[in-house]
């Protein structure tokens, strides 16, 4: 049997602005489970926030996205947005204050790879 070296494993991954990603999408749907992500990052939630929230505090999506270079699955999503306040444009997760906890949606193992490549 075959094992990898955990020590000297690293990802190969493309991270891209998607400003227009669809937490609605099959693609989400699928990617969400709650061993990877909140309640509040559930795909209706997430809609929610980015569709119906977000405008009315004049907040622009601003979602970054971790794929596997060769396949293009998706790995890990960082749910953030662009909102200007006192004259100054700060990049926050998707929030606004309405859910009680903020992180990457992935699993643990994953940014845990990430973090250390």
């Amino acid at each position: 049997m075959l094992s990898v070296d955990q020590t000297t494993l690293r990802l190969d991954v493309g991270l891209a602005v998607e400003p227009e990603f669809e937490f609605l999408s099959d693609e989400y749907r699928a990617f969400y489970r709650p061993e990877r992500a909140t309640a509040f990052q559930a795909p209706i939630c997430m809609d929610m926030i980015h569709r119906r929230l977000a405008p009315k505090l004049d907040a622009k999506q601003h979602t970054i996205t971790v794929r596997e270079r060769g396949t293009g699955a998706l790995i890990c999503v960082i749910p953030l947005i662009l909102q200007r306040s006192m004259g100054i444009t700060m990049l926050q997760f998707a929030d606004f204050g309405v859910c009680d906890y903020n992180a990457p949606v992935a699993d643990r193992h994953t940014l845990g790879m990430m973090a250390a490549d």
